[in-house]
């Protein structure tokens, strides 16, 4: 079973330095293709831009709590959606998105699937067609998936009629990531 590169946490410690944020805090890190980092794990991309996600704990009346908190490349902890999302505005960020930071400190970001025992194993069963890729492991016998044409798209069966007009479609096309809500 293939292995990609896993994530390495960097060792070196991250210092803020009073200053508002902007655009300058991610310069050196825009990405030349916004593709680089397809096909690996969405919340572990802004790790992959030197964001540190770091898990915290407090004890309060004798109940532990846990949290966590990014902090940016520039060296600014992120505690909250809010906070993230102000950061995200704040410095034009074209690569990451809200959708990539997770607040629950049960989510481990940088593990990834390692099945016991594979009798069988299918890397990617669309076959590149989706960003991430999307395995099949079957741990009991030798027994491969049904045979099925996956389509990323929809496709009606015998009989069946897809509305796709736009006045019957509903989704977003805001570019404030949907702050008017």
């Amino acid at each position: 079973m293939p292995l990609e590169p896993s994530y390495q946490a960097p060792s070196e410690k991250l210092f803020y330095v009073p200053h508002s944020c902007g655009p300058g805090c991610l310069d050196r890190l825009r990405p030349a293709r916004l593709d680089q980092f397809r096909g690996r794990n969405p919340l572990l991309v802004p790790l992959l831009y030197d964001f540190r996600r770091m898990t915290g704990r407090r004890r309060v009346n004798r109940k532990m709590w846990f949290h966590v908190i990014y902090k940016s490349p520039c060296g600014l902890s992120l505690r909250s959606m809010p906070e993230i999302e102000r950061y995200v505005f704040s410095t034009r960020c074209d690569f990451l998105f809200l959708e990539m930071f997770c607040l629950d400190p049960y989510v481990l970001v940088d593990r990834r699937f390692q099945p016991q025992k594979p009798f069988y194993f299918v890397r990617d069963i669309t076959r590149g067609r989706e960003d991430v890729p999307l395995s099949c492991v079957n741990e009991i016998d030798m027994t491969p998936p049904p045979s099925v044409a996956y389509s990323k798209e929809r496709l009606p069966g015998k009989g069946v009629a897809i509305n796709t007009s736009g006045d019957f479609l509903v989704g977003c096309d805001c570019t404030d990531g949907c702050r008017d809500k």
